[in-house]
């Protein structure tokens, strides 16, 4: 049991092995299904692997670019609140002991 566990992560999967899991998909899904299963697989490791290439295409303009490069300069934040004077501090205080 523990020699096919090993095999299978090892990712040396024999003649044998695959004809066993023919035979399950077959006996699962029924010989009329089997086409459009095999094309629904097809499609998405179609599509996984236009997904890892735009991956691998957006790092690679990342590394091509350097940061500074195309952009502005950043800007110094404004501060619109006014930080509260020391009398209103005082106030809040009280009142917040107070209350």
């Amino acid at each position: 049991m523990q020699y096919w566990t090993v095999a299978f992560l090892a990712g040396s999967v024999g003649t044998g092995e695959v004809l066993i899991l023919f035979v399950l998909v077959l006996v699962l899904f029924g010989p009329r299904r089997l086409p459009s299963l095999a094309r629904e697989i097809g499609s998405f490791f179609a599509k996984l692997q236009r997904t890892a290439q735009d991956f691998r295409d957006q790092i690679m303009n990342l590394d091509s670019n350097p940061s500074g490069a195309s952009k502005a300069p950043p800007q110094a934040p404004q501060q619109d609140a006014e930080l509260p004077k020391d009398g209103d501090r005082q106030e809040t205080e009280r009142n917040e002991r107070a209350g």
